[in-house]
């Protein structure tokens, strides 16, 4: 992968303020660290965020419905996985056992045939699925029927939260420096006849602040006049408590969602897809849907439900990442992504090599958040 000319001070920043304590945030916090930069964390809370332990944490390797370089972007973020993975010596748990996705008739099985093809014609690892041949993928499975499908066979799956706390030791390890205080605006010093140089109050004032903030993103944005275009989408899930664990690679079906993660625990739900609101914790609600995995998944043993968890996770206007420095402040770097989980290796890497060397990588080019200043 190439880069650009320089974008920034080459002489890198020695401060970075981070608000936002997600896997987002924590992975640039983290690469900073291993670049010698001193690093401080702010968040409302100092456990996981609901975010990143509201996720799916499916690590996905295609996105058919954008353009190629998006897809792309994508296998890169596998590929940053692995060598994250064997940084942490296996010990994030990673299952890489691929994902399977199908569905019954009309648009959805025409739009998944649609996506197949197209993923094919770009060389993405794919192979076609159908009622005759899902059993060699994943024996056991009541999938009703099967008029279109592909297994994605570089997926995998984590359980974010045992990631996020790895994570989050690996930054104390390496001083970064996490501080529990809610943010709700950003202050700016004016810098001669430049740009003005974004702070939050209270704190000394950093090089550099990234804005990692999930949701809260925007609002902190456009306390300074900046817009970073996003919606919300909502779900719940439910884990089971858990059970021997078995071959399983990721099921996407028609009705639900359903995984395995390494410590055997079943996490089940539905699509975090763009418009998708589902604000539901109950535990009649999380026990329905062990229920729906079971009669997915026949074979399993009597799911209990340990606990049920929500996200509200922010989707970029045209479904694509926002990174870059805000052009209105000189050193106010914005961070949000659909894909967190998948992202945050690659992300974390690209980002921190942006504020330390001053350099862009081509595969951010296409992301810079005054993208959404014409529209």
């Amino acid at each position: 992968m190439s880069v650009t000319t320089p974008y920034r001070r080459a002489d890198g920043p020695k401060t970075v303020t981070v608000v936002g304590a997600g896997i987002i945030g924590i992975s640039i916090a983290l690469h900073l660290a291993q670049r010698g930069v001193h690093v401080t964390v702010l968040d409302q809370r100092d456990s996981i965020s609901p975010c990143t332990d509201g996720a799916f944490a499916m690590l996905i390797a295609t996105h058919p419905d954008g353009p190629p370089e998006f897809n792309t972007l994508y296998g890169h973020a596998i590929d940053a996985w692995h060598r994250f993975d064997d940084e942490f010596d296996g010990a994030l748990d990673v299952r890489w056992e691929g994902a399977l996705m199908w569905a019954e008739e009309g648009d959805a099985a025409r739009h998944l045939g649609e996506q197949y093809e197209r993923l094919s014609q770009w060389g993405s690892a794919v192979e076609r699925i159908d009622a005759r041949n899902f059993a060699s993928y994943c024996d056991g499975v009541e999938t009703g029927p099967v008029t279109a499908g592909y297994c994605s066979t570089r997926h995998g799956v984590v359980d974010p939260a045992h990631v996020w706390k790895i994570m989050r030791a690996r930054c104390i390890a390496l001083g970064v420096a996490f501080v529990t205080r809610t943010v709700s605006e950003i202050n700016v010093l004016a810098k001669g006849c430049g740009l003005p140089h974004a702070y939050v109050e209270g704190l000394p004032a950093p090089e550099v602040l990234v804005l990692a903030a999930g949701e809260g993103t925007a609002a902190l944005a456009a306390s300074q006049g900046a817009e970073v275009a996003y919606t919300i989408a909502s779900g719940s899930l439910a884990h089971s408590k858990p059970i021997p664990r078995r071959a399983l690679p990721a099921l996407v079906g028609p009705r639900i969602s359903v995984k395995q993660n390494a410590d055997g625990r079943i996490v089940a739900g539905l699509d975090y897809a763009p418009n998708a609101a589902c604000d539901d914790t109950s535990e009649a609600y999380g026990t329905a849907l062990l229920a729906e995995a079971r009669r997915l998944l026949p074979g399993l043993p009597e799911l209990e439900l340990q606990r049920v968890t929500h996200g509200r996770v922010p989707i970029p206007r045209d479904t694509q990442p926002i990174a870059g420095f805000l052009d209105n402040i000189a050193n106010c770097y914005v961070a949000v992504m659909m894909s967190g989980i998948t992202m945050a290796p690659l992300m974390g890497q690209l980002i921190a090599d942006e504020i330390v060397f001053g350099r862009r990588h081509a595969l951010l080019a296409p992301y810079a958040p005054s993208r959404f200043k014409s529209e």
